[in-house]
């Protein structure tokens, strides 16, 4: 899963909280994430 930009229209944007919070639902035995920086940080401490 990745994140993407919004496209000109401002459409189409795919941040990291949502794919988090997809890939804790999915309930894996692990999730590997390169950095995290922002609200995302909390779904990552919470679900634990």
């Amino acid at each position: 899963m990745q994140t993407r930009q919004p496209n000109l229209e401002g459409a189409g944007e795919i941040p990291l909280r949502r794919l988090v919070k997809e890939a804790l639902r999915m309930r894996p035995s692990r999730i590997v994430v390169g950095e995290v920086r922002q609200q995302e940080c909390l779904d990552l401490t919470q679900s634990a």
